[in-house]
Protein backbone atom coordinates (compact mmCIF):
# COMPACT_ATOMS: atom_id res chain seq x y z
CA UNK A 1 0.00 0.00 0.00
CA UNK A 2 1.03 3.61 -1.16
CA UNK A 3 -0.32 6.68 -0.32
CA UNK A 4 0.17 10.10 -2.12
CA UNK A 5 -1.06 13.42 -3.00
CA UNK A 6 -3.74 13.59 -6.12
CA UNK A 7 -1.86 14.70 -9.62
CA UNK A 8 -3.79 15.60 -12.52
CA UNK A 9 -4.31 12.12 -14.05
CA UNK A 10 -5.84 11.00 -11.14
CA UNK A 11 -9.41 12.53 -11.44
CA UNK A 12 -10.89 9.72 -13.02
CA UNK A 13 -9.78 7.25 -10.75
CA UNK A 14 -10.97 8.72 -8.21
CA UNK A 15 -14.04 9.67 -9.40
CA UNK A 16 -14.90 6.51 -10.00
CA UNK A 17 -14.04 5.44 -6.41
CA UNK A 18 -16.45 7.74 -4.87
CA UNK A 19 -19.23 6.96 -7.57
CA UNK A 20 -18.78 2.78 -6.46
CA UNK A 21 -18.37 3.51 -2.70
CA UNK A 22 -21.67 5.42 -2.29
CA UNK A 23 -23.29 3.92 -5.30
CA UNK A 24 -24.51 7.58 -5.98
CA UNK A 25 -23.06 10.67 -8.02
CA UNK A 26 -23.11 13.47 -4.91
CA UNK A 27 -19.40 12.87 -3.06
CA UNK A 28 -17.90 12.60 -6.44
CA UNK A 29 -19.17 15.84 -8.16
CA UNK A 30 -18.25 17.29 -4.70
CA UNK A 31 -15.01 15.95 -5.41
CA UNK A 32 -14.93 17.55 -8.81
CA UNK A 33 -16.83 20.84 -7.52
CA UNK A 34 -13.69 21.57 -4.96
CA UNK A 35 -11.13 20.32 -7.09
CA UNK A 36 -12.40 23.01 -10.24
CA UNK A 37 -12.66 25.82 -8.51
CA UNK A 38 -9.06 25.53 -6.59
CA UNK A 39 -10.41 24.68 -3.20
CA UNK A 40 -8.85 21.83 -2.39
CA UNK A 41 -5.80 22.08 0.93
CA UNK A 42 -4.84 18.00 0.49
CA UNK A 43 -6.21 15.58 -1.88
CA UNK A 44 -4.35 12.18 -1.21
CA UNK A 45 -4.63 8.41 -2.69
CA UNK A 46 -4.26 5.25 -2.06
CA UNK A 47 -2.23 3.03 -4.22
CA UNK A 48 -2.32 -0.60 -4.12
CA UNK A 49 -1.08 -3.15 -6.65
CA UNK A 50 -0.29 0.19 -9.03
CA UNK A 51 -4.23 0.87 -8.67
CA UNK A 52 -5.73 4.02 -7.28
CA UNK A 53 -8.13 2.43 -4.62
CA UNK A 54 -8.60 5.51 -1.89
CA UNK A 55 -9.18 8.74 -1.93
CA UNK A 56 -9.08 11.53 0.62
CA UNK A 57 -10.13 15.67 0.28
CA UNK A 58 -9.30 18.12 2.48
CA UNK A 59 -10.78 21.81 2.16
CA UNK A 60 -11.56 24.81 3.72
CA UNK A 61 -13.91 25.17 7.02
CA UNK A 62 -14.51 28.21 8.64
CA UNK A 63 -15.06 28.63 12.53
CA UNK A 64 -16.15 31.85 13.99
CA UNK A 65 -17.13 35.23 12.24
CA UNK A 66 -15.59 38.34 11.59
CA UNK A 67 -11.35 38.71 12.65
CA UNK A 68 -11.66 36.29 15.54
CA UNK A 69 -12.83 33.34 12.80
CA UNK A 70 -10.55 30.73 12.34
CA UNK A 71 -9.38 28.98 9.35
CA UNK A 72 -9.16 25.07 9.52
CA UNK A 73 -9.99 22.12 7.24
CA UNK A 74 -12.82 19.41 6.34
CA UNK A 75 -12.29 15.81 5.63
CA UNK A 76 -14.93 15.31 3.00
CA UNK A 77 -15.15 12.84 1.50
CA UNK A 78 -13.31 9.94 1.69
CA UNK A 79 -13.94 6.59 -0.52
CA UNK A 80 -12.51 3.13 -0.82
CA UNK A 81 -13.29 0.95 -3.49
CA UNK A 82 -16.43 -1.31 -2.50
CA UNK A 83 -14.51 -4.92 -2.38
CA UNK A 84 -11.64 -3.07 -0.63
CA UNK A 85 -13.52 -1.40 2.24
CA UNK A 86 -12.85 -2.88 5.99
CA UNK A 87 -9.27 -4.08 5.39
CA UNK A 88 -7.79 -0.77 6.52
CA UNK A 89 -7.09 1.29 3.90
CA UNK A 90 -9.09 4.05 4.59
CA UNK A 91 -7.80 3.84 8.02
CA UNK A 92 -4.34 4.27 6.57
CA UNK A 93 -5.31 6.68 4.23
CA UNK A 94 -7.07 9.07 7.13
CA UNK A 95 -4.13 8.12 8.89
CA UNK A 96 -1.16 9.64 6.81
CA UNK A 97 -3.43 12.45 5.45
CA UNK A 98 -4.03 13.62 8.72
CA UNK A 99 -0.21 13.48 9.79
CA UNK A 100 0.36 15.89 6.54
CA UNK A 101 -2.15 18.23 8.21
CA UNK A 102 -0.77 18.49 11.38
CA UNK A 103 2.74 19.22 10.12
CA UNK A 104 1.12 22.61 8.40
CA UNK A 105 -0.61 25.58 10.30
CA UNK A 106 -4.23 23.76 10.46
CA UNK A 107 -5.22 24.43 14.26
CA UNK A 108 -8.42 21.75 13.16
CA UNK A 109 -10.15 19.54 11.07
CA UNK A 110 -13.83 18.97 11.24
CA UNK A 111 -15.76 16.21 9.61
CA UNK A 112 -19.48 14.17 9.36
CA UNK A 113 -18.99 10.81 9.84
CA UNK A 114 -19.66 7.63 12.27
CA UNK A 115 -18.41 8.67 15.40
CA UNK A 116 -17.35 4.83 16.23
CA UNK A 117 -14.83 5.00 13.44
CA UNK A 118 -13.54 8.86 13.69
CA UNK A 119 -13.03 8.54 17.20
CA UNK A 120 -10.26 6.33 16.45
CA UNK A 121 -8.22 9.28 14.52
CA UNK A 122 -9.00 11.56 17.71
CA UNK A 123 -11.97 13.58 16.59
CA UNK A 124 -14.82 14.11 19.18
CA UNK A 125 -18.28 15.66 19.13
CA UNK A 126 -17.49 19.28 17.76
CA UNK A 127 -20.83 19.89 20.02
CA UNK A 128 -18.36 19.70 23.35
CA UNK A 129 -16.74 23.08 21.61
CA UNK A 130 -20.17 24.99 20.94
CA UNK A 131 -19.72 24.41 17.32
CA UNK A 132 -21.85 23.34 14.78
CA UNK A 133 -22.76 22.51 11.30
CA UNK A 134 -25.47 23.31 9.14
CA UNK A 135 -26.57 19.94 8.01
CA UNK A 136 -28.87 17.62 9.97
CA UNK A 137 -27.04 15.39 11.99
CA UNK A 138 -26.67 13.99 15.23
CA UNK A 139 -24.99 15.62 17.32
CA UNK A 140 -22.35 13.43 17.84
CA UNK A 141 -21.97 12.72 14.01
CA UNK A 142 -20.04 16.51 13.32
CA UNK A 143 -16.96 16.13 15.16
CA UNK A 144 -13.79 18.28 15.35
CA UNK A 145 -9.74 17.25 15.68
CA UNK A 146 -8.33 20.21 17.64
CA UNK A 147 -4.47 20.52 17.01
CA UNK A 148 -4.34 23.89 18.27
CA UNK A 149 -6.39 24.46 21.75
CA UNK A 150 -5.52 28.32 21.88
CA UNK A 151 -7.04 29.08 18.63
CA UNK A 152 -10.09 26.95 18.77
CA UNK A 153 -11.76 28.18 21.89
CA UNK A 154 -15.41 27.03 23.14
CA UNK A 155 -18.39 28.77 21.63
CA UNK A 156 -17.68 29.11 17.86
CA UNK A 157 -20.68 28.36 16.34
CA UNK A 158 -21.58 27.28 13.26
CA UNK A 159 -18.51 25.66 11.48
CA UNK A 160 -18.84 27.15 7.95
CA UNK A 161 -17.83 25.07 4.07
CA UNK A 162 -17.02 25.96 1.01
CA UNK A 163 -19.82 26.73 -1.31
CA UNK A 164 -19.30 23.37 -2.87
CA UNK A 165 -20.90 22.00 -0.21
CA UNK A 166 -23.95 23.71 -0.53
CA UNK A 167 -26.03 21.35 -3.23
CA UNK A 168 -25.35 18.38 0.32
CA UNK A 169 -28.31 17.46 2.13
Amino acid sequence: MNTRGEIPADGPAIRAIHLLAYNRSQEADLVDKVRNNAAAKLSMVAEYDGAIVAHVLFSPVLLGEGPAAVRGLGLAPVGVLPHLQKQGIGTLLIQAALAKVKLGDCPFVAVLGEPAYYSRFGFEPARNLGVHCKWDASASAFMLLVFDKSRVVQGMGLARYGEEFDALT
